[in-house]
C-alpha cells in the first residue's frame, strides 16, 4: 500500500516548507507527490505516475495540478529563487551575483493542440530526424555558484515559455523573467548570456531592471570611441560618439593590454587581454570592451556594462556560461521535454517543476542542504568508472539507492512495495539437467 505522503529525504522536507503558502491544502499533497515522483524518475514520463507514490492522489489530480489548479508561477518563481539564495548564503549575500541565460528547444507531443506551437528548424539534427519539428522553445535562467577551487554550477530557478513568431524575442523574455524572479534589491546583478541574447534592446531591459549584462560580440560589432570635448562649446547638442571601429579593428592605442588564464580545451592556458571603454549605439551609458586571445582559438569580444568588473572577473563570468549547458542536459533527464499535457497552462507550468526539482538536486550537490541531526546520509555508490559523486545525475542515484536500502522503491510498481528479486539466468543446458 502506498504511504499517505510522499516519502521525501529528510534534507528537502524543511526548504519545501517556504512553498507552503501557495498552495491550497489538496494541492500541497499533488505538489509533494509531483515533485518526488520527478525526483525518483516516476513523473518523467507522464505526470499521472506519479499517483502511485501517495494513496491520497489520484491520477485526475496530477493532471488537474498542471492545468486546473490555482497557484501563481510567478509566485513560484520567486520562492524558488529564495530557496536557493538562502539555502546557498546562509551568512548573507554577497556584493555581486551571477546569472546565466539561455534557450533551448523541445519536442512536443499532440503539437497541434496546443495554440501558438509551430514548426522550428533543428539546430543539431540526430541521424533519423527530420530538419523542422513541431515543438516550442525554453528560456532558461540559471543562479552561477562559484566554488572554492574556481569552476561554476549553473543552479535553474526558472523558466518561460517562448513561442516563435507568436511571443516576444528572447532578449526581452529574459527581462520580464528576471522581473518575476523578485532579485534582492541590495546586491549587484550580472545576467550572463551567449552572442543569441545580446541585442542593445535586452541590454536596456536588463539596465531598467537593475542588473548588468555580460555578453560576447560578433566580431563585425560596431563600437564607437567617446567623442572628444571641444575647447569652445558651439550652439547645439555636444557629441557622444566619437572615431567608429569594428571589434575586430580596433585601434591598439585605445586598449589596455592585460594578461589572465583561461580554460580551453579541458586545461588552464594563459591567455592576452585587451580592454577598453566605448560606446555602442542604442545604449544609455558606455561599456567595457575586453579581447580575450587564446593560442590556436578566435579571439573573444566580451561586452560588459559593469565598469567596477575587472578583466579576470569579466572572462571568469563568461567562463562560468558554459555551466548552464549540462544543466540543461539535466533538466531534459529530469522531463524538460515530456510533458504530455495539451494546455498552454500545463505547458507553462511543467518547466517550474522541472527547474526546481534541478535547483534541490543541484544544493544537494553542493553541499547546501544538509541532513539533519540523527539522519543517515545518502548513500555513495562507487561506480570505478564514475567516481564523481557530487553531480546532479548522480545525486538522483543515490537518491535512489537510498529509496532502495529503505526498501520503499520499485521502478515499476511505485513506492510502498519490497524490492523484487532478481534471480540470474542460467543456461539452457543447465536448466535441462
Amino acid at each position: 500500500m502506498p504511504p499517505s505522503l510522499p516519502p521525501l529525504p529528510t534534507p528537502l522536507q524543511t526548504p519545501l516548507q517556504s512553498f507552503r503558502p501557495l498552495f491550497h491544502a489538496t494541492t500541497w499533497r499533488v505538489f509533494l507527490c509531483v515533485l518526488t515522483g520527478l525526483l525518483t524518475g516516476h513523473t518523467t514520463l507522464a505526470c499521472v505516475r506519479a499517483s502511485l507514490l501517495c494513496a491520497t492522489v489520484s491520477w485526475q489530480q496530477c493532471c488537474d495540478f498542471f492545468r486546473r489548479a490555482r497557484w501563481s508561477r510567478s509566485a513560484f518563481l520567486a520562492a524558488t529563487t529564495a530557496l536557493v539564495l538562502r539555502a546557498l548564503y546562509p551568512g548573507g549575500l554577497p556584493a555581486r551575483l551571477w546569472w546565466v541565460v539561455d534557450t533551448t528547444t523541445s519536442d512536443k507531443p499532440s503539437a497541434r493542440k496546443v495554440f501558438g506551437i509551430r514548426t522550428f528548424w533543428r539546430g543539431c539534427r540526430r541521424p533519423g530526424q527530420l530538419r523542422t519539428h513541431q515543438g516550442h522553445g525554453w528560456l532558461l535562467l540559471a543562479h552561477l555558484y562559484q566554488r572554492a577551487d574556481g569552476s561554476w554550477q549553473a543552479v535553474l530557478v526558472g523558466a518561460l515559455l517562448w513561442l516563435q513568431l507568436r511571443c516576444a524575442p528572447p532578449s526581452r523574455l529574459t527581462s520580464v523573467l528576471v522581473a518575476q524572479l523578485q532579485l534582492p534589491p541590495q546586491v549587484c546583478h550580472v545576467v550572463v548570456s551567449d552572442r543569441g541574447l545580446n541585442g542593445c534592446q535586452g541590454v536596456r531591459w536588463l539596465r531598467a531592471q537593475n542588473c548588468h549584462s555580460l555578453t560576447r560580440l560578433k566580431r563585425n560589432t560596431v563600437v564607437y570611441t567617446p567623442a572628444e570635448v571641444p575647447a569652445v562649446r558651439g550652439r547645439g547638442r555636444p557629441r557622444t560618439y566619437g572615431t567608429q571601429y569594428r571589434v575586430d579593428a580596433l585601434d591598439p592605442s585605445l586598449l589596455t593590454e592585460g594578461a589572465v588564464t583561461v580554460w580551453v580545451d579541458g586545461r588552464w592556458q594563459p591567455a592576452t587581454t585587451w580592454r577598453g571603454t566605448f560606446w555602442r549605439k542604442r545604449l544609455p551609458e558606455q561599456v567595457t570592451l575586453v579581447i580575450v586571445e587564446t593560442a590556436g582559438r578566435a579571439p573573444w569580444y566580451l561586452q560588459a556594462t559593469d565598469p567596477t568588473l575587472t578583466t579576470a572577473e569579466i572572462v571568469a563570468g563568461y567562463h562560468g556560461r558554459h555551466a548552464i549547458e549540462p544543466a540543461i542536459q539535466a533538466a531534459n533527464a529530469l522531463g524538460l521535454d515530456r510533458y504530455h499535457g495539451r494546455t498552454a497552462r500545463g505547458v507553462r507550468r511543467w518547466p517550474l517543476l522541472i527547474c526546481l526539482a534541478h535547483s534541490l538536486l543541484g544544493l544537494l550537490a553542493l553541499g547546501a542542504l544538509h541532513p539533519h541531526a540523527g539522519t543517515r546520509p545518502l548513500p555513495t555508490l562507487g561506480w570505478p568508472w564514475y567516481r564523481q559523486e557530487d553531480t546532479v545525475g548522480q545525486l538522483r542515484r543515490r537518491l535512489l539507492a537510498a529509496l532502495a536500502q529503505a526498501g520503499i522503491f520499485v521502478p515499476e510498481g511505485g513506492l510502498g512495495h519490497p524490492m523484487p528479486k532478481i534471480m540470474p539466468v542460467r543456461p539452457a543446458g543447465e536448466r535441462a539437467a
